[in-house]
């Protein structure tokens, strides 16, 4: 395959599933060259959140074709002074070729003030490599941590009250407690995910007054997590997970913060087990990991 003939447009609606069978062969090469066993995802279509993604940044999803094949794919979104790389994949064959390079130049923004972060696998050398030459940095280490409320010691009930209900006025509390803990509000995100079946919202209250809150997604991941006070972080993982235990989930994750030393202990200690080991890069440090658990790697 020669590296004149790829041809980058921007990715359309019915590319996405495409760009997620290319997602599973890039990661299930990387996964077999480093020897892990390959992921057990196998979706029939493209995740709803792909559209949601592309829909609201048309201009920085973008995919590479070598004739009627596509070979790369790429997504990044901006959220005011916030550019975050969602996707970058490349067809095995390819890799190492400039292909990813030259997907993440396009979908660059630069402007006053701007910020520049992703989350990747640690053991993805070069692609570590590649975003280290775009000025990103190793910020924090994440692990990916799951357990099966059937066989983890369950936590004791907590002072937190746990709401399901929650208003316009609760999301756009939730905005401005991220713009302080993770570092920016992300209003697009939370219209979608109060849309989508797929998510649940768990406000966590102590009395009448909002502690904090945390989001339940499809794969059982609580992610994203934050609170006001870091002294109601372990409180909110406990109520998170005995709720999402109630709700019957049969497999709850979190994407742990290992500067948070705290946290890891604990969810070690009610039996999760280590799945991954994630790095969050970015050219200036943000995120206040004593009060915000992060959403998966494509959204942090």
């Amino acid at each position: 395959m020669n590296r004149s003939e790829i041809r980058y447009r921007r990715c359309r609606r019915r590319d996405l599933y495409a760009a997620v069978r290319l997602i599973l062969r890039a990661v299930g090469e990387l996964r077999r060259r480093t020897g892990k066993p390959p992921i057990p995802w196998r979706p029939r279509s493209a995740p709803a959140a792909f559209e949601h993604l592309r829909r609201a940044d048309p201009t920085t999803f973008l995919c590479a074709w070598s004739g009627e094949r596509l070979v790369g794919f790429t997504g990044a979104f901006v959220r005011g002074k916030q550019w975050y790389l969602a996707y970058l994949f490349v067809d095995p064959r390819l890799q190492a070729k400039g292909v990813g390079r030259e997907l993440l130049r396009r979908a660059w923004r630069q402007g006053p003030g701007m910020t520049h972060g992703l989350g990747t696998f640690t053991y993805n050398q070069h692609a570590v490599g590649l975003y280290t030459s775009f000025g990103m940095v190793p910020q924090q280490l994440i692990t990916l941590m799951e357990a099966k409320p059937g066989s983890m010691r369950l936590p004791e009930k907590t002072s937190l009250d746990v709401s399901t209900d929650c208003t316009a006025d609760d999301i756009a509390w939730i905005n401005r407690l991220e713009a302080r803990i993770r570092g920016y509000p992300r209003a697009e995100e939370w219209g979608f995910w109060m849309r989508s079946d797929e998510y649940r919202l768990y406000l966590l209250r102590r009395g009448r007054r909002r502690v904090g809150y945390a989001l339940v997604g499809p794969r059982g991941e609580i992610a994203p997590l934050g609170v006001v006070s870091p002294a109601d972080l372990h409180e909110a993982a406990a109520a998170s997970i005995r709720a999402a235990a109630d709700e019957g989930r049969d497999l709850v994750r979190f994407f742990c913060p290992n500067g948070n030393r705290e946290l890891y202990r604990y969810l070690n200690g009610l039996g999760f087990r280590n799945v991954e080991m994630l790095v969050f890069m970015a050219d200036k440090p943000y995120g206040d990991f004593s009060r915000y658990v992060p959403a998966t790697l494509a959204v942090f």
